[in-house]
C-alpha cells in the first residue's frame, strides 16, 4: 500500500501556494488521484474558537440554501472581495479595485471555477438570468447568464457581450425576474417581468407586463430593494416605503398614489433593507434590525442590535410554510438565522462566527468569512477493523478545506464538523503552512516551522505537498493556539485548539499514545 501511495504521490505531487486556488497546475494534473491519496492517509487535526481578527482581508465564502441539512457544510471557495447579491446559480464578488468575478461549479459540485467579468465596477447584482453592474462612470450594464457543459461534466459560463442599459445610475437591485434601478437624479426604473399573482394586479400597476426598456415608476428615491412579490424603496428623507400591489392589499398600511405605483410608508430613518417572500427587514440608522410585514405585521418588530447586513428568505419555510425566515450578520461577525413566529417575537439561532457579509444567493444566501474553513472527518474503522476513528485520542482523522476533497470525504468518512479557519493568502504576521505525506505511516503532516519544512523536503520518507494555507506564527488579537501532539503508535501528528480537548488528552491519554509537542500555529475561529 505504501509503495503504491509513494509512486502515485511522487508522480503527481507538485508545490502549490494556496490549496483553494481554483485552477492550479497541481489541481489539473491530479484532480482524480490527489483526493484519493489524501483520503487514504490519516491526518490528525482538530479546531478552535474565538472572534474576528482585525486586519484580515483575504477570505472565503459559503452558501446556505434551505434544503441543505448542515449549515456549515456549505463552504465553496475563496472570494476576491465582497459577495454580490445573485438570484442566479452563478455567484459574483467585487474586489476593492473594482474587479467583478463570477464563480460556478461542476455538475457534480466537486470543483469550483472563477472568471473575471468586468473592471471599474462599483456595484453588481443578478436576477435568475442576467447580470447587472454599475461602473465608476455611473453606467448600468447587463450581461446574460448562461452555462454550457462539456463531455466531462465541466460547467462553463458562456461569454456574452455586455449591453448598456442606462447612464447616471446610482444603485441597482435584482429580484428573481426583474430589476429596479435608481438614477443619480432619484428616479426609480423597472426592467424585466412585472408579475402579478393569479387574478391579481401586476406588481407595479401601470408598468407593462414585460419591460424590455427601463420604465419609470417613481421619483425622489435614494435606494430600491426588489422582491418577488413586493418591493421597498428608501426615499431621500431616509423613510422606507412599500411599493407594489402586494403592499396595497395589506390591511392597516396607509397607501398613496405616486407616479406609476402605489406606495405605503413603513418606517423612518432607514439605512438599508431586504425583501423576502412575505416580509421586509430593514436596518435603521442606529444599526438596529427590524422586521415588518408578514408575521411581523405592519408595526415594526425589533430583532437585534449592531447589524451590518441582512437577507430575507424568498422561499417558504418548511416549519411554518411561510417565507418569514431571514439571516443577518452583526458587527462582531456573528451570523444568525431567524424566524418571526405567530407571537411576532423573533427566534434567533447563531450559526457561525467570522462572517463579514451576507447577501442573497439563488434560493438561499452567500456569506463571506475570514479565512478558509477546515473540515474534519473521521475514519470509522482502522485497516485492522478496530474502531480507531471513534475516539478523539485515536488520531485517525482527516482535515481538508479543498472542495473536491470535502465532497469525496463525505462519501467515505464520518463527518466531524467545521474545525477552524486558516488564511488562503499571506497576511501581515502570517507564515505559510506546508503539507507533507509520510510514506511510512500514510499520514499527513502540517508545519509552519521553516526548519521542519526544510528537513521534510530532503527526507525520503516524506513527499512535499506544497504550501496549502497561511497561519500566524505568534498570537494576534482574536486567534488562539493550535496545539500539536505526536502519536508514536500511528506515526501521526494531532492538532487541536480546543483547550478542553487538549486538557482531556493530557489527563487521560498516555504520552506514548499522544505526546504534546507545543504550539503549531495560531488560527482563526469558527465560533
Amino acid at each position: 500500500m505504501n509503495n503504491m501511495i509513494s509512486t502515485l504521490w511522487r508522480s503527481f505531487c507538485a508545490p502549490t501556494i494556496g490549496h483553494n486556488r481554483l485552477v492550479s497546475r497541481w489541481d489539473r494534473a491530479s484532480k482524480m488521484l490527489r483526493p484519493m491519496l489524501w483520503l487514504i492517509s490519516p491526518l490528525m487535526v482538530l479546531g478552535l474558537q474565538g472572534s474576528l481578527v482585525p486586519g484580515v482581508r483575504c477570505g472565503s465564502a459559503g452558501i446556505h440554501e434551505p434544503w441543505l441539512t448542515e449549515f456549515h457544510r456549505s463552504h465553496i471557495l475563496s472570494l476576491k472581495g465582497t459577495p454580490c447579491p445573485s438570484r442566479s446559480p452563478v455567484a459574483f464578488s467585487l474586489n476593492d479595485e473594482g474587479g467583478l468575478y463570477a464563480y460556478w461549479w461542476r455538475t457534480d459540485d466537486s470543483f469550483a471555477w472563477e472568471r473575471g467579468v468586468a473592471g471599474d465596477v462599483v456595484q453588481a447584482c443578478a436576477d435568475s438570468a442576467n447580470l447587472y453592474y454599475v461602473t465608476k462612470s455611473k453606467m448600468l450594464w447587463t450581461q446574460p447568464i448562461s452555462m454550457t457543459s462539456n463531455s466531462e461534466g465541466v460547467l462553463d459560463m458562456d461569454y456574452h457581450e455586455s449591453k448598456l442599459v442606462a447612464k447616471a445610475v446610482a444603485q441597482v437591485s435584482a429580484a428573481l425576474d426583474h430589476v429596479l434601478f435608481v438614477t443619480t437624479g432619484g428616479e426609480l426604473y423597472l426592467i424585466g417581468n412585472n408579475p402579478g399573482a393569479m387574478n391579481q394586479p401586476r406588481l407595479y400597476e401601470d408598468a407593462p407586463a414585460y419591460c424590455e426598456k427601463p420604465f419609470k415608476l417613481l421619483s425622489g428615491v435614494k435606494a430600491a430593494y426588489a422582491g418577488p412579490s413586493m418591493s421597498v424603496v428608501i426615499l431621500r428623507d431616509d423613510s422606507l416605503w412599500g411599493v407594489g400591489s402586494e403592499w396595497a392589499t395589506q390591511s392597516g398600511l396607509h397607501m398613496v398614489r405616486s407616479g406609476s405605483v402605489t406606495v405605503g410608508k413603513l418606517a423612518e430613518q432607514v439605512k438599508n433593507a431586504t425583501v423576502g417572500l412575505i416580509q421586509c427587514l430593514y436596518i435603521s440608522k442606529d444599526d438596529k434590525l427590524w422586521a415588518v410585514g408578514g408575521n411581523a405585521g405592519l408595526s415594526p418588530v425589533f430583532v437585534a442590535d449592531g447589524v451590518s447586513s441582512v437577507v430575507s428568505e424568498i422561499v417558504a419555510n418548511p416549519e411554518t410554510t411561510s417565507g418569514d425566515g431571514f439571516y443577518f450578520a452583526d458587527e462582531e461577525g456573528n451570523l444568525f438565522s431567524g424566524l418571526i413566529n405567530g407571537e411576532k417575537q423573533p427566534s434567533l439561532t447563531r450559526q457561525l462566527l467570522g462572517v463579514s457579509d451576507v447577501v442573497p444567493f439563488n434560493m438561499g444566501i452567500l456569506y463571506r468569512t475570514q479565512g478558509v474553513p477546515l473540515f474534519r472527518f473521521r475514519m470509522p474503522y482502522a485497516e485492522d477493523g478496530s474502531p480507531l476513528g471513534s475516539k478523539p485520542e485515536s488520531g485517525v482523522s482527516f482535515l481538508t478545506a479543498a472542495d473536491y476533497e470535502i465532497n469525496l470525504a463525505f462519501r467515505h468518512r464520518v463527518y466531524d464538523g467545521l474545525n477552524h479557519y486558516v488564511l488562503p493568502c499571506a497576511e501581515a504576521g502570517s507564515k505559510p503552512v506546508r503539507r507533507f505525506l509520510n510514506m511510512d505511516s500514510s499520514s499527513q503532516f502540517y508545519t509552519l516551522d521553516d526548519a521542519e519544512a526544510a528537513a521534510g523536503e530532503v527526507n525520503p520518507r516524506f513527499c512535499f505537498g506544497g504550501v496549502v494555507f497561511y497561519a500566524f506564527e505568534t498570537q494576534v488579537e482574536g486567534t488562539k493556539p493550535v496545539y500539536r501532539f505526536y502519536s508514536e503508535r500511528t506515526g501521526s501528528h494531532f492538532y487541536t485548539i480546543f483547550e478542553n480537548e487538549k486538557d482531556w488528552i493530557l489527563e487521560n491519554v498516555p504520552e506514548h499514545e499522544l505526546r504534546l509537542e507545543g504550539i503549531a500555529w495560531y488560527a482563526l475561529p469558527p465560533w
